[in-house]
């Protein structure tokens, strides 16, 4: 599984209820907390990963560019020492 399928799931947890109603309602605080604590934390995962991958595109368009660049370049020269021959 994905970190963006976890994060689009729904974590249900259900407490364990012990003896007594008190401590359901302590374990359901904590259990609210653990799971807040772990959405977060997933969620902080997901968007690290969203924003390495927005930062790996960029450069690899910006070092495309770059080739493209240095091609029309150097076909520009390519021509202009052709030309110059040839006059």
């Amino acid at each position: 599984m994905t970190v963006t399928e976890i994060s689009k799931t729904t974590i249900k947890l259900v407490p364990y209820c012990g003896t007594g109603q008190g401590k359901s309602m302590q374990n359901t605080s904590h259990l609210n907390s653990a799971t807040e604590n772990l959405t977060d934390a997933l969620f902080d995962i997901h968007t690290e990963d969203k924003k390495t991958k927005e930062k790996d595109t960029a450069k690899r368009r910006l070092k495309t560019r770059r080739a493209i660049e240095d091609y029309m370049e150097s076909k520009r020269l390519r021509e202009s020492i052709g030309d110059y021959y040839l006059d």
